[in-house]
């Protein structure tokens, strides 16, 4: 026999042979059940009253059903609702009611069409000048710097880099003038300047090669000269084939040929022949 069984009434619990934990009250149970409540027997029964059940409030509450066999369960409340009964007339019109908050503006609509272009207005100041950048002139020629090649026209591989180089340069080539007025009236060919106002004056010498400030600055007409330093050559016009090494080198020749100088204490004091002469320093040029 099973155990845990509890059985209460004629007959009650007489078919439950081997099962377990049955409450069989008025029912005979059912053979080999276990874990089963049987209430009543079905034919002889046929209403049932349990009290503290009606008023009483459950929380999350569920529809209690019963199968076609008697048996007690539970269920959805949406799995109970049978479909949807024909729509009944339609009520009358109530009153309109007060008119509620304004809603969230909508997006917003496509771009109409563009309108006719109106009047050009004024012009505007004059914004200040930008920053002066390398400009490639075509032809191998570059320019940086304010009046840079200002001139040119159809000269071809020029190099100017400051203001005013190479400024008046219009048919002439392979000239290169690096500082403030090097090679500025130069119309020359093959000319180099590195410094401030170097072959300042030059306008027809050509392959000179000038560095410093003002370094072969009034030479005008002379050619394959070469100076090296501060007013090296600086009074140079017409003079070829001189080179010039250190500051102020052969700066008082004017138009010597293949002459060779370099710094000394006489071109220091190349403007007073007077000291030189009292200190007994002799010039060699």
């Amino acid at each position: 026999m099973g155990s845990g069984n509890i059985a209460l009434g004629y007959l009650a619990g007489q078919r439950l042979g081997t099962g377990d934990n049955d409450i069989d009250i008025g029912n005979p149970g059912v053979v080999y059940e276990s874990s089963t409540i049987r209430l009543g027997t079905v034919g002889t029964h046929s209403a049932a009253f349990i009290a503290g059940i009606s008023g009483v409030t459950v929380t999350n509450p569920l529809p209690v059903v019963i199968g076609p066999d008697g048996r007690l369960g539970t269920a959805s409340a949406s799995s109970l609702q049978g479909p949807p009964g024909p729509a009944g007339p339609i009520g009358p019109i109530g009153p309109a009611g007060a008119t509620g908050a304004t809603g969230p503006a909508g997006p917003l609509g496509p771009i109409g069409p563009t309108g006719a272009t109106g009047a050009t207005g004024a012009t505007g100041p004059t914004g200040p000048p930008g920053p002066t950048g390398v400009l490639d002139l075509g032809n191998g020629n570059t320019a940086e710097g304010s009046g840079a090649l200002a001139s040119l026209t159809t000269g071809s591989n020029n190099t100017a880099n400051a203001t005013n180089a190479l400024f008046n340069v219009t048919t002439a080539g392979s000239n290169t003038a690096t500082g403030f007025g090097a090679l500025q009236n130069n119309k020359a060919t093959a000319n180099t300047a590195n410094g401030a106002n170097a072959l300042f004056s030059n306008t027809i010498g050509i392959q000179n090669t000038a560095t410093g400030f003002n370094a072969l600055g009034g030479n005008i007409a002379g050619g394959h000269n070469t100076a090296n330093g501060f007013n090296a050559l600086a009074s140079n016009t017409t003079g070829n084939n001189n080179t010039a090494n250190g500051g102020g080198a052969l700066g008082a020749l004017t138009s010597g040929n293949f002459k060779h100088g370099r710094w000394s204490r006489c071109a220091q004091l190349a403007h007073n022949r007077q000291q030189q002469h009292r200190r007994g320093i002799q010039c060699r040029n």
